[in-house]
């Protein structure tokens, strides 16, 4: 598989893995357990993930996955376990799906807020911001692009964040 394959397959499991793991922690009792369905769910939705139909939501798709996941989990421990009744699961589950695409929605707007504060940081603060959080690029790394040394890139980095903070701060307040 390429490496876009494995892009979107990651960006899509990173905006879902909090959510599916809330789920997985509240109807399973043992915390061990939870997390290696939590791994299982990931793979089996890595594998499947060919299948996925990009117009539908993708956390709505892996929930389907998890449901699947913890039901094989309650056959497969029968009553050596503390079973959560299977309708209580479907509503917990319905509850964090749609709790979870509030969070996705507030991620987005809290991703446009930041989009419009870095319009109004001039180009060469852009430039490092996408370099060190965009690209994930190390301090030495930047420096050496741009021809400079590390101690200054923190310097200009540490003082763009705080600049940007604090026109969040007034923009939130501006707002309210």
């Amino acid at each position: 598989m390429d490496n876009t394959f494995l892009e979107q397959f990651t960006t899509q499991w990173s905006t879902a893995e909090r959510v599916i793991r809330l789920y997985l922690n509240s109807v399973i009792y043992n915390k061990a357990d939870a997390q290696d369905i939590l791994q299982r769910v990931a793979l089996r939705a890595y594998r499947k993930f060919g299948d996925y139909d990009s117009a539908q939501p993708f956390q709505g798709w892996v929930f389907g996955i998890a449901k699947f996941e913890v039901l094989g989990y309650f056959r497969d421990h029968g009553r050596n376990m503390e079973v959560i009744d299977s309708e209580i699961s479907e509503r917990l589950a319905d509850n964090m799906e749609d709790q979870s695409e509030i969070i996705s929605r507030e991620e987005e707007e809290r991703h446009e807020r930041l989009e419009q504060l870095l319009q109004q940081i001039p180009p060469k603060a852009q430039e490092l911001i996408r370099l060190r959080f965009f690209e994930n690029r190390e301090y030495d790394e930047i420096a050496q692009l741009l021809n400079t040394n590390e101690g200054a890139v923190r310097t200009a980095i540490s003082r763009i964040i705080a600049k940007l903070r604090s026109m969040a701060k007034t923009s939130m307040q501006e707002t309210m």
